[in-house]
């Protein structure tokens, strides 16, 4: 489904998808009504002890969300801070709300509290992590039961019954949000005017190329009391449990990527700039949970295309990692880069710990 609905919102003017294009401007009708008497009620109803920063988006798909939160869990816990990350473990197929530590985490799988909080408890395994299908009830239950110094929510902007004592809006600079339209139509999940909510802008891939420097400069003269910190994510290297090899080492390799991700595009761009060559890629719908179509897929497609290295992203690592291509399985190590800018981001956030 994710498939057609990008095939027909990306290709608006071929009249081939214009009969699906009428469907979805009538569902974006009646969710534009229901967000606008959403917003007009919303109100926080539940307060924890420990502050909360809400780090998220206003659009579907990805914008690095995941990655920025773990790197703000990264920078507290190497203040010595105990940290708590909360999220509704979006993907999953279990309800039931799940707390602890990180490496305690560890036993269950992707589709007990999905991949991304998955994936953060592999990279930061001190941290406290909180599923429910409610992120205020899991903010609830890990403030109350392990009482940390700093609580941090994944994808939280549009989720209000929770109060937050910073929001930080994540914005893929790549993708223009004054051409979006509400989603399902476009990507937008909210009106522009929700951005007024935010505290700070945090733009990721702030390419010129792709407009990001219009984009910023719009930010700056709509809200120009608010802090614009631009953040790059470079993918440095491959890795696997056995070894880390940087790019400049397989450049002349035959690379087959493939992921389940929301930024494909983003990343699969980046490979290339790296000057990797690649033998072949697939893209699967993001939150992908790799049953047994998907496996054969890329099972026929590495027998057929014999690359040298079989490479994925790190969210879909953790799902995949005990699975047998033939090949051993490499995920892109991702580093965040701040500007100097970040400074002040990171300086905001500390005010909050003290």
């Amino acid at each position: 489904m994710e498939k057609i609905w990008l095939n027909i919102i990306d290709h608006k003017r071929n009249p081939l998808v214009w009969p699906g294009l009428i469907v979805l401007w009538i569902i974006s009708l009646g969710y534009g009504l229901v967000v606008l008497l959403r917003n007009r009620s919303a109100k926080a109803k539940i307060r924890t002890k420990a502050p909360v920063i809400s780090i998220g988006n206003l659009t579907v798909g990805g914008t690095g969300k995941t990655p920025i939160v773990i790197e703000v869990a990264r920078h507290f816990l190497f203040k010595g801070k105990k940290v708590g990350i909360v999220s509704s473990g979006y993907g999953r197929t279990s309800e039931s709300a799940v707390a602890g530590m990180g490496k305690e985490l560890l036993r269950l799988t992707a589709e007990e509290i999905g991949d991304e909080m998955l994936m953060a408890a592999e990279i930061l395994p001190t941290v406290y992590i909180s599923v429910a299908p409610r992120k205020s009830d899991a903010a609830a239950i890990l403030d109350e039961k392990y009482t940390p110094d700093i609580i941090l929510v994944d994808d939280g902007f549009q989720h209000r019954r929770l109060h937050r004592d910073l929001n930080v809006l994540v914005i893929d600079a790549r993708r223009d949000l004054r051409r979006e339209v509400l989603f399902p139509l476009g990507r937008r999940r909210e009106p522009l005017s929700a951005m007024k909510r935010a505290d700070i802008f945090l733009l990721t891939r702030p390419d010129a190329s792709f407009g990001g420097s219009a984009l910023e400069t719009w930010l700056s003269a709509t809200f120009p009391e608010k802090p614009i910190v631009p953040v790059e994510f470079i993918n440095c290297e491959i890795d696997s449990p056995k070894e880390r090899i940087p790019f400049q080492n397989i450049a002349a390799k035959r690379i087959y990527f493939f992921a389940g991700i929301g930024s494909f595009g983003a990343v699969l761009e980046s490979l290339k700039k790296c000057g990797s060559k690649l033998a072949g890629f697939r893209r699967f719908p993001d939150h992908c949970r790799y049953q047994k179509n998907e496996m054969r897929i890329i099972k026929k497609e590495i027998e057929t295309l014999r690359p040298d290295y079989i490479v994925t992203t790190y969210k879909d690592y953790v799902k995949l990692k005990n699975m047998d291509f033939g090949a051993p399985l490499y995920y892109l190590k991702l580093k965040l880069q701040f500007d100097t800018e970040g400074e002040k981001f990171f300086q905001a956030i500390e005010k909050l710990v003290g």
